[in-house]
């Protein structure tokens, strides 16, 4: 029976290493550490695993490091792996089964790089297979790679970044239906590892080794357009381009880039190119609809919305330009049916929640924009967004214990916030919770003491206590905020008669 070593590098992994380690231990014969400078407890929670740790210098080269961990390695087959990744415990019950076959010698995944931007380019959605493993994240960026071979000698892996195993293992190489979950490129995980610096400045140098590599052009250049740094990614894609013509990965993100610039006609260039290539290349469709909005070209952008939506399976981009496309028509029950599939779909595309949200509130659908926001929070408990949007809606539809809860909630992470904090005294007022009414309202006064909606509820406070003159003086400041108001008005004109009596 085959044998496996897990090789893996590692530098300040504390937070992942255990767990990945942990999860390997059913199909791994032995687990190789390499640890390229950690200062963390990455090294003690490694050797506590039971896996065999070793130290190497780190040489601003990722292959080093692999091929350092490669030779360690004293098993039949080889699986690579990072400590930011994962292999669900279902497929883990097969995966010992890719080693038997005699006609293989490597094994390429799809390796899903989990996001949470629904703008990502090459943006999947999650499906809902792999519950444990997608958790709450919308969707994933997938890619191909080598991981898994057999123990040979002249295996190594090349490139200083973005390493590839390919070169040595091109013959009997099978894809495996099995995917690699990938969590390194969440914006936490990727700022605390310093992820786009290093890559970055390791891309550089691998392009100056390799000026004729379309690829090298193409790596640094998605790099570049992650950081912001749009102008220099397109020069890199345009060098791509002439060096690997028609290669859709490099006409998608050069079409993106444009996008992002709003240039809409070299945009629009790049994306003819890709489906001129890829007729089915749904991303860069939705993508000439969303220019032929940005042109106000709203009618044909719809037809083309609605056809990619019959025609192909529930792509969230399509879904979400769909609703805001309809909603801009003013053709509301379209937009609406279209956000809620959006919603239904992929609860996960947190930017969808609060557009939603929106659009049920500009048609006045309050009850089933505060169930909509309450999901939302019941994902995302601190999200400002929607708690703002929550107690905004909660109020206006009476509920009032449930609006000084989001208030509560949102004033949490924003302490100062004035505008939540007067509606904290139209919560409290309505829930007769008077003193504390009165005490939210003058913490507002202290700091604005024009504010119109606590100086209203001051007032009201005092009318209802009948104490006339300080309800008058805080309803007469509320009125020159609201000069038209005729409750204001009506109210100072009923304590006008009180003082007079």
């Amino acid at each position: 029976m085959s044998t496996l070593s897990v090789c893996m590098i590692a530098k300040n992994e504390e937070a992942w290493i255990g767990e990945c380690l942990l999860h390997l231990q059913s199909i791994a014969d032995e687990i190789i550490v390499v640890d390229t400078g950690s200062t963390d407890r990455t090294i003690e929670i490694a050797n506590a695993s039971g896996a065999k740790v070793f130290s190497f210098k780190w040489m601003n080269d990722f292959s080093k490091a692999r091929n350092f961990s490669l030779e360690q390695a004293t098993k039949d087959w080889i699986l690579v792996i990072d400590p930011d990744e994962r292999i669900s415990e279902r497929d883990l019950k097969n995966f010992k089964r890719l080693t038997k076959d005699p006609q293989a010698a490597a094994y390429a995944f799809n390796c899903r790089n989990y996001v949470r931007s629904t703008k990502t380019i090459g943006f999947q959605n999650c499906k809902g297979e792999y519950p444990q493993e997608e958790r709450d994240y919308p969707g994933y960026v997938e890619h191909s790679r080598v991981q898994l071979f057999k123990n040979l000698p002249h295996v190594k892996f090349t490139g200083i970044v973005h390493e590839s195993i390919l070169d040595s293992v091109k013959h009997n190489l099978i894809a495996s239906d099995i995917p690699i979950h990938h969590y390194g490129y969440l914006p936490e995980v990727a700022a605390v590892k310093n992820k786009r610096e290093l890559y970055s400045k390791l891309g550089e140098e691998k392009l100056k080794m390799n000026s004729n590599d379309w690829y090298a052009h193409f790596e640094l250049g998605v790099e570049y357009l992650t950081g912001g740094r749009t102008e220099q990614a397109i020069k890199l894609f345009e060098r791509a381009n002439e060096l690997q013509p028609k290669e859709v990965r490099v006409l998608n993100h050069m079409a993106a880039a444009y996008l992002k610039l709003e240039n809409l006609d070299q945009a629009e260039k790049f994306v003819m190119e890709c489906l001129s290539i890829d007729a089915n290349h749904t991303e860069s469709a939705t993508r000439l609809g969303v220019i032929w909005m940005k042109r106000g070209q709203n009618e044909n952008a719809m037809k083309l919305f609605d056809k990619l939506i019959e025609d192909f399976p529930p792509h969230y981009l399509t879904l979400k330009n769909a609703a805001l496309c309809a909603a801009i028509l003013k053709r509301s029950e379209k937009s609406l049916s279209y956000f809620e599939n959006a919603f239904t779909n992929f609860s996960s595309a947190f930017d969808c929640w609060v557009d939603f949200t929106f659009q049920l509130l500009h048609g006045q659908n309050w009850q089933r924009a505060l169930e909509v926001i309450q999901a939302g929070l019941a994902r995302s408990p601190e999200d400002s967004s929607l708690l703002r949007l929550g107690f905004e809606t909660a109020l206006r539809v009476e509920h009032y214990a449930l609006a000084e809860n989001f208030i509560r909630r949102f004033l949490n992470k924003s302490p100062e916030d004035a505008y939540a904090k007067a509606h904290l005294t139209t919560a409290l007022l309505f829930q007769k919770k008077f003193d504390d009414a009165l005490e939210a309202a003058n913490d507002v006064l202290k700091k604005d003491p024009g504010n119109f909606t606590a100086n209203l509820n001051c007032g009201i406070l005092f009318f209802e206590g009948q104490a006339w003159g300080p309800a008058r003086r805080h309803l007469e400041t509320a009125l020159k905020s609201q000069p038209q108001d005729e409750f204001i008005k009506q109210a100072l004109v009923q304590i006008s008669k009180q003082l007079v009596n």
